[in-house]
């Protein structure tokens, strides 16, 4: 299956999922990067985050999705509030993803990621998604949990924003899985 050359622009209920690079994207993914209590979470974020990481990252994003080795979204809600990723170049993909604090506990990253992980199994023709939380961030693995991903093992990945390797719960959606639970 060919892949896409750009970051298709998905819509939900609530929200529009598009490529970062709208004018004020940067400056709202470097507000959001100064929260702690996101940035904590998240293990390839540096630490402390500087605008040039926005920036740089915002530019990168086009050159990978060219690639069909990354989709990154932009969660728009009459504005940036957050991003998920699809990332990897065979039959099985990553998913990463975060959401700024003030739209915590509203379902909205719930909708937002059925819709990229259904881009994934109905566009790219994934057979597997992956992903994976640190321990203790349990709103992320509920999250995962409704989207019917399950837990295949534990592990240790490094945070950057604490500097070291931390517990990692992994966790994977299959095709089947899938499937079955939107049939």
């Amino acid at each position: 299956m060919t892949r896409p050359t750009a970051t298709p622009t998905l819509k939900t209920r609530r929200l529009v999922l598009r490529a970062p690079g709208a004018p004020g994207d940067a400056d709202r993914i470097f507000a959001t990067m100064q929260d702690e209590e996101v940035v904590r979470w998240l293990a390839r974020v540096p630490w402390p985050y500087e605008r040039h990481h926005a920036d740089g990252w915002v530019a990168g994003t086009a050159d990978c999705a060219a690639s069909g080795e990354e989709y990154a979204f932009a969660i728009d809600r009459g504005g940036l509030i957050g991003m998920i990723t699809l990332r990897g170049d065979g039959p099985e993909m990553n998913t990463g993803y975060w959401l700024e604090r003030a739209s915590w506990g509203k379902g909205i990253m719930t909708e937002a990621a059925a819709a990229v992980i259904a881009f994934g199994f109905n566009t790219l023709g994934v057979e597997a998604v992956t992903s994976g939380i640190f321990e203790g961030n349990d709103a992320s693995l509920a999250l995962q949990r409704r989207l019917g991903f399950t837990e295949t093992g534990k592990s240790m990945a490094h945070s950057l924003y604490y500097g070291r390797d931390l517990r990692h719960i992994d966790t994977r959606l299959t095709r089947e899985t899938y499937e079955n639970r939107n049939a």
